[in-house]
């Protein structure tokens, strides 16, 4: 059950203890749910203020006997205003969350349409909703409220930033944008059967990190039934597709195309492409542009309009309305979504397939500061229901169809891959090697013309796993885990828990990782190396809890049958029982995490105290519905929690000599990289005195370590990847931070200069790192600082001993500039790191 209540901060404690008011709503208001399927219930307030400071008390819960949980948010500020109400900033109380409230006046006799469609979202490109409740005023008005996810910036300002500067939008950012919207439009028309109605770049909310959008608004949504009359007055003008212009009333998803394909034209040109003033002034502006519709033109657009008097205008050519230097393909696009007869627009699968967003599709592309692009090819098995085997291979590219198998991706045979042939003595399907798509062995679940399932399984990403015999018994799984390595591992993950129980560990009870949805991050994180040492595989949207007499697994049916085989070796080796439990795709999990909360606190009181420490790490942010899920179970049990980051840091210290042969290969392509590729690169730049940015350098040297052989390094390129994007630098500002990025700016070196490249390589996802600094033509000073740093540097190599600490080996360094050098004493970096093995981050001071 959902109540809520507003008060001024001062407020807050007769806020909370305010009663509920619930008979005065009426009965259908009870009967909502949101996706979490908790009804939602009003309390009758005195006030329904969104200003600065207000306190907004709530309650979910309630229902098959979960208890009330109160959240609180403040209301910081209003960020958009409307007919439609107001939308305001808050922040949790409770966990320091920022959220987007939308307020908006509820007719008391209907249900509102947005919370119905915002019920059916979950997508990557849409804005989520967190929950709802309702509240009123004096007057007796009622409000519903979407509490949303907040995200800080919209695509309308952030053209309005370029067009201030004066500046072209840069292209990858056109193409990132405008794909996202191409994705999200695509589910919510295939999926879902919702036409959005009110598309523009106020509706775009982006992550100014991440560049990653998501389409919000739902307020003029609806479900178009074909038959039923509709409004044409819809949709924000600019945006507005012809056929709403000429009064049409029985119109399809094809508006939201005409909609997207002006905002498209309107991120290339940096501003509306049809700024119409008024109703009319809009189809004149569009005329203008698209010349004057024919009649079929026309009829299509609305059958029942019977007047054709229109100034005959001839189309103004595209290339002509675009800079010289757009990208035809860029032109193309446009020209196939902003056409009159809404039949012959391109859809937005259709769309995303178009070569515009093939640099998207390159798994070597990145943004300008180098850092790698959202997730865009992480789709669902309802996203393609019905995709051809040709658009699909067009539609995810070969390296990201792995991440799609991490997801459970499953896709429905006959329906994807038509040219499939049926091989009965085995009792699967046999994909054409055109496709170029590595499938496996599929199950099969009935035989008839529709419903063969098949399970795409992951490519291998650790040497140590192992594939499986092969053979064809039901869903053979091409992965195993190597049960000699788990079983080593395992032991030495108790004994140094047992060992170090009270410093690293914590006192920790229990440790919980949660490992969140596949990303290109994702190898950054302590939990996926943990995944990658114990089982040797990454294991996305996972959660592991080790107790001293059990192990639970929270995860996917695909990823339990592949730990299943771990059950007893863990008995075997630690005397540990290990629990599965499997969600399955439309549970929250939640009460599965209730299972695990109950071991914990099951053991907890077997140890003598009633609150257990839970050990977990406390740098990774919960991401996706699971983590999130369980971040507010942690958050709201009655446990203490411990920071174990330095436990695991010193369990991976030590390698065994798998780890070591990965660290060397990995060691000696960075090495080889500097050497071979990066000295004689900068070299030839200086000598012809060429100009070459540090992201052109970043890119080609990312090239480099990705195919080893073009630096005549033998090793496999498909066991390669690289820690981040190289780093350059020079001019004189230096971010000596893991977070630096090579940016558009030209090498310097034109008088006395220093560069400082840093690049770092994987082998078998174990990292090593190299970095340099080139000195040209270095005055007395710089020559003196270089070479008391190079004995420093010397002087942390010889600490490297065993039993030292990292903080020792700092030390040594240390000693040798507080000697010879004290000046460079408040400019030494004050961190020494391991800066190799499964993490390059690691780092104690």
């Amino acid at each position: 059950m959902a109540s809520a209540g507003v008060a001024h901060t001062s407020d807050l404690r007769e806020a909370g203890a305010h009663s509920a008011g619930v008979d005065k709503l009426p009965e259908e208001m009870n009967d909502m749910k949101i996706r979490d399927d908790k009804d939602m219930e009003a309390t009758v307030v005195d006030g329904n203020s969104t200003e600065t400071g207000h306190i907004i008390v709530t309650t979910i819960g309630g229902r098959n006997g979960q208890p009330k949980q109160t959240i609180s948010y403040m209301a910081e500020r209003v960020v958009g205003n409307g007919s439609f109400g107001v939308v305001f900033q808050a922040k949790c109380l409770e966990t320091g969350e920022t959220v987007a409230i939308k307020k908006v006046l509820q007719d008391k006799r209907y249900k509102n349409r947005e919370l119905q469609t915002m019920r059916l979202l979950d997508h990557p490109n849409v804005v989520s909703l967190k929950h709802c409740f309702f509240s009123t005023t004096e007057k007796d008005e009622l409000y519903l409220n979407l509490v949303l996810e907040y995200v800080p910036e919209t695509v309308h300002r952030v053209i309005k930033h370029h067009r201030k500067m004066n500046q072209k939008m840069p292209l990858i950012y056109v193409k990132l944008y405008s794909y996202q919207i191409f994705r999200a439009l695509s589910y919510i028309h295939r999926a879902i059967g919702v036409c959005h109605r009110d598309i523009k770049p106020q509706n775009l909310l982006v992550n100014p990190h991440t560049h990653q959008v998501k389409l919000c608004d739902f307020g003029s949504a609806k479900v178009l039934v074909k038959g039923e009359p509709n409004i044409s007055y819809i949709c924000s003008r600019y945006y507005r597709a012809p056929e709403l212009i000429f009064g049409a009333t029985e119109y399809t998803t094809a508006i939201d195309i005409w909609s997207a394909g002006c905002v498209l034209a309107e991120l290339l040109l940096g501003q509306p492409l049809f700024p119409g003033e008024s109703g009319v002034d809009q189809l004149v502006e569009i005329i203008k542009v698209l010349g004057t519709p024919t009649r079929e033109e026309i009829k299509c657009m609305n059958p029942n309009y019977t007047e054709y008097k229109f100034p005959q205008i001839k189309a103004h050519p595209w290339h002509k309305i675009f800079q010289k230097r757009m990208p035809p393909e860029a032109v193309d696009l446009v020209s196939r979504l902003l056409q009159y007869s809404p039949n012959l627009r391109c859809t937005a699968l259709d769309a995303l397939t178009h070569p515009f967003f093939d640099e998207l599709r390159d798994q070597n592309t990145r943004l300008p500061n180098g850092r790698f692009l959202p997730p865009l090819f992480n789709f669902k098995s309802h996203e393609l229901k019905g995709v051809s085997a040709e658009m699909l291979v067009k539609l995810i590219p070969e390296h990201a169809r792995k991440q799609c198998a991490f997801l459970d991706l499953e896709i429905m045979v006959l329906d994807v891959f038509p040219s499939l042939h049926w091989q009965s003595d085995y009792s699967v399907y046999l994909v054409p090697v055109s496709h170029n798509i590595v499938i496996g062995i599929c199950s099969v679940v009935e035989k008839s013309r529709s419903v063969f399932e098949l399970h795409v399984m992951a490519e291998n990403r650790n040497a140590n796993a192992k594939p499986s015999n092969g053979k064809p018994t039901g869903a053979a799984n091409p992965y195993a885990i190597d049960l000699d390595n788990f079983t080593k591992r395992l032991n030495m993950l108790y004994s140094h828990w047992k060992e170090h129980h009270n410093d690293l560990w914590g006192a920790s009870d229990a440790l919980a990782i949660a490992t969140p949805p596949a990303s290109e991050d994702l190898r950054y994180l302590k939990s996926s190396a943990l995944n990658i040492w114990l089982v040797g595989y990454e294991f996305p949207e996972t959660i592991m809890v080790f107790l001293k007499k059990q192990i639970l697994f929270l995860c996917s049916q695909k990823k339990a049958s592949l730990l299943d085989v771990v059950k007893k070796s863990a008995k075997e080796a630690v005397g540990v029982e290990v629990v599965i439990l499997v969600k399955t795709k439309n549970d929250d999990g939640s009460g599965l995490m209730d299972i695990i909360f109950h071991a914990v606190r099951a053991q907890s009181n077997s140890n003598g105290h009633d609150t257990p420490i839970i050990g977990h790490i406390a740098r990774e942010s919960p991401e996706g519905k699971l983590l999130e899920t369980w971040d507010e179970k942690v958050k709201n049990a009655n446990c203490e929690l411990s920071d174990v980051t330095n436990g695991f840091s010193d369990l991976f210290a030590v390698k065994d000599s798998t780890e070591l042969t990965n660290v060397r290969k990995a060691a000696f392509l960075s090495s080889s990289v500097m050497k071979q590729f990066v000295v004689p690169k900068l070299e030839k730049v200086i000598d012809e005195e060429k100009r070459i940015s540090h992201s052109s350098l970043m890119g080609d040297t990312e090239k480099a370590i990705l195919e080893p052989a073009r630096i005549k390094v033998k090793l496999k390129a498909e066991n390669v990847d690289i820690c981040y994007p190289p780093i350059f630098q020079s001019g004189g500002e230096f971010d000596l931070k893991p977070s630096a990025s090579s940016n558009d700016e030209n090498l310097y070196y034109d008088s006395t200069s220093v560069i400082i490249c840093a690049i770092g390589s994987r082998y078998n996802s174990y990292c090593s790192n190299v970095a340099r600094t080139f000195l040209m033509d270095a005055n007395p000073m710089q020559s003196k600082a270089y070479e008391i740093l190079l004995q420093a540097h010397e002087a942390a190599i010889s600490a490297l001993k065993p039993g030292n600490t990292v903080s020792a080996v700092y030390q040594a360094a240390l000693s040798v500039v507080e000697k010879d050098a004290p000046e460079l004493i408040a400019n030494l970096t004050k961190t020494a790191g391991t800066g190799i093995g499964l993490e390059f981050r690691e780092s104690g001071a």
